[in-house]
């Protein structure tokens, strides 16, 4: 493709249809850029113009699209280079979409050298603190950035940080100081607020306290504590790691605040040094989790707080909820709001459906078998985005789909997120919403907000009932088993410890077995004879960001007479420096199955300090000669399951499946060093959960996949 010819000139945006407000009672200002004003009671943003607008933006609306490093190219991008005469021409065409459909915001990653001049207003991303984090300069980061969302975080005391903004910021101002078009600067996109470990209250201190001595963040931390005559009396070698043993929650909370004043306040100072005519748009948090220290900050500098979020939508019911607890959206997003105090702003959002032939197995959100239901989905979140005071707008996540064997090994995605598909067809039936939606967008602005709508327990079925969990759905499988004939019970499944190595065999020719004193919980899984992995278990929570069991600890069989399954519970431990823990998981045979019901009984904080769990990883490991390949999976399905496999070389399948809604998404991963695991997240009721020294998280149902050992 030819290189992009940035536009030379502007034109005061016009915004697509009747989403400008038609009719308030109090004229907003004419400034000749974009900004916010509250308009009886509610938050707008007005145009250059002077009249209030709903935003409505897409993400990532570039002629390029996505590289597939399967493919060796882009496909949506050669699609455009043998369709379109030029690139101008496919701005037009795209142009005339996105107004049609009642769009006139360009998100994140657009091509605005090409279409903010056909009347959108844009953005632009400075991404200052995700560089830094990356820079090879490792002083540079508080969170080294690992070349993906939720990693990077800068190093705010760093001398070069506010030096890097101003750099920026002149940068920047030299290029939109006057462009009326421009709505304002995003910071940055989904730091890790939680440090290392993403500990939202504590995870940025003890990253900090982490680093090595000299380190400037750790002597900028040292200072603030000898500030507050928290210092120990230790000696200068240890001193730092003496003070972190005594350090309140209270404590480690204020440094944060002190993080986030630093990183908001130089960055919106600099920003409005350089460009008073731009609005500060916010660094787009990653959900609704930072500390309510961070959000404040944020608050206090910019005139917009962005935010990237995946709702989950109950469609038998009609509301859309936050995953974590249940809750309608309308009633998180008025708490999130209460704690922010400024006008919000959606970044990010999007669901995705099975039926265009993308896997949907990496990336955010929920999925539907149909575009209809995920269409269905989209309607209830905007309206309930569109109804709420404080939110001026959304940008939908995103233009085109992404491709279907994904971006490259380290960061798949493959999702149906597309308004338009790889070949340029538009989805019509969720063009036709937005379309509506959006011709109908004041309206919904200036009526009463929506009522509330009751809490959706997390194990609660659409008819109200309770789900059955794993564990009930895998005995009546195996209660059908023996009734059928199976092996008798006394004879199908044993379980035999001798000396320190322990195994559970059942007649389906399924072997699992292990060492006391082993670094995994199961050393070997193997299926007539085969070997296809081992199994290990982790825990989310303080640095480390995921620390593994590193020692078997027991092994305790159990056999049930009746029903002919046996079981084994097994106890590792976490007992190095840093967190220390230790997990129990359950491993049931059946008598004739050749499924492993696999469960997470309890997690036990061993250490001396509390422990913060966010959430527990079953961990199938790969094994044999030849490297599996991932089998891509749709993860996150309504009235679905969570599933995902590995193929091995003989044809062979290695994998995991879970319709326990504690289950929080399925993922195969590929190591720098080629070595392949698998991390099944179970995500506890209320998370975190901190766990006080000797005290127990014991699981109110057992939390369950069934690993799956499949033949050529």
């Amino acid at each position: 493709m030819k290189p992009f010819i940035p536009h030379q000139t502007f034109r005061i945006v016009r915004p697509a249809l009747s989403i400008l407000l038609a009719a308030v009672t109090s004229a907003a200002s004419t400034t000749g850029f974009w900004h916010v004003e509250k308009i009886d009671g509610r938050d707008w943003a007005v145009a250059p113009d002077g009249r209030p607008a709903v935003l409505a933006g897409v993400d990532w609306v570039w002629p390029a699209g996505f590289h597939c490093e399967a493919l060796g190219y882009s496909p949506y991008g050669r699609f455009v280079e043998t369709n379109y005469p030029s690139r101008e021409a496919w701005a037009d065409e795209t142009a005339t979409r996105l107004h049609t459909w009642g769009f006139n915001f360009l998100g994140s990653g657009c091509d605005d050298a090409l279409l903010a001049p056909r009347g959108f207003a844009h953005t632009a991303m400075l991404n200052v603190g995700y560089s830094l984090a990356h820079d090879k300069d490792k002083e540079k980061a508080i969170s080294p950035g690992l070349n993906r969302p939720g990693t990077a975080f800068p190093n705010v005391f760093h001398p070069d940080f506010e030096a890097a903004w101003d750099r920026a910021a002149a940068r920047a101002a030299e290029k939109y100081r006057d462009d009326p078009n421009l709505l304002g600067y995003y910071l940055d996109n989904e730091l890790s607020w939680g440090g290392v470990s993403r500990n939202r209250d504590e995870g940025m201190f003890d990253a900090v306290a982490a680093l090595p001595e000299g380190h400037s963040a750790r002597k900028a931390l040292e200072q603030w504590l000898d500030a507050y005559r928290l210092q120990s009396t230790a000696t200068d070698c240890n001193r730092l790691q003496s003070t972190v043993q005594t350090v309140s929650h209270e404590t480690k909370v204020g440094f944060l605040s002190l993080v986030a004043e630093r990183y908001f306040s130089v960055a919106a100072e600099a920003l409005r040094r350089h460009d008073p005519n731009h609005m500060v748009l916010g660094c787009r948090f990653a959900g609704l989790g930072a500390h309510e220290a961070v959000l404040k900050a944020a608050a206090r500098h910019c005139d917009i707080v962005t935010f990237n979020y995946y709702p989950w939508a109950d469609l038998d019911q009609g509301v859309v909820f936050n995953r974590r607890d249940g809750r309608p959206m309308a009633d998180v997003l008025r708490d999130f709001h209460d704690k922010v105090g400024a006008p919000l702003l959606i970044t990010e959002w999007s669901f995705s459906a099975l039926d265009t032939g993308r896997p949907c197995s990496d990336g955010a959100g929920q999925r539907f078998r149909t575009q209809a239901e995920r269409v269905e989905a989209a309607e209830l979140f905007a309206r309930t985005l569109l109804s709420m005071p404080f939110m001026v707008g959304h940008a939908w996540f995103m233009w085109v789909d992404q491709p279907a064997l994904g971006f490259n090994k380290y960061f798949h995605e493959d999702c149906n997120y597309g308004l338009v598909s790889e070949e340029g067809v538009p989805y019509p039936a969720l063009t036709e919403m937005f379309t509506r939606l959006h011709r109908d967008a004041t309206r919904l602005r200036t009526e009463p907000e929506s009522g509330k709508q009751r809490v959706r327990s997390s194990v609660e079925t659409t008819s109200g009932q309770q789900q059955k969990s794993e564990r009930e759905k895998f005995f009546a499988t195996a209660r059908k088993s023996v009734a059928a004939g199976a092996p008798s019970p006394a004879d199908a499944v044993a379980f035999a410890l001798e000396g320190d190595r322990w195994s559970l065999t059942n007649a389906a020719g399924i072997r699992l077995s292990g060492r006391i004193g082993s670094s995994s919980m199961v050393d070997e899984l193997a299926r007539d004879g085969r070997l296809y992995g081992s199994l290990n278990a982790r825990v989310m929570t303080t640095a480390p960001s995921w620390p593994p069991v590193t020692r078997l600890v027991s092994a305790k069989g159990a056999t049930d007479q009746a029903t002919g399954y046996a079981s084994v519970t097994l106890i590792g431990e976490k007992d190095a420096s840093g967190a220390s823990f230790a997990i129990a998981i359950r491993l049931t045979l059946a008598p004739d199955n050749p499924d492993i019901l696999a469960e997470i009984l309890s997690v036990k904080n061993l250490g001396g300090e509390p422990l913060s769990v966010q959430k527990i990883f079953l961990c199938p490991i790969a094994g044999g000669d030849a490297p599996p390949v991932r089998v891509p999976m749709p993860v996150n399905v309504w009235k679905g399951w969570n599933e995902s496999h590995w193929r091995l070389a003989d044809g062979a399948r290695y994998g995991a499946i879970s319709h326990d809604e504690s289950a929080d998404g399925f993922n195969l991963w590929t190591e720098a060093d080629g070595s392949q695991h698998a991390d099944i997240p179970f995500r506890p009721r209320t998370a975190p959960v901190t766990l006080a020294p000797g005290e127990a998280l014991n699981a109110p149902r057992p939390m369950g996949a069934r690993i799956l050992l499949t033949p050529p």
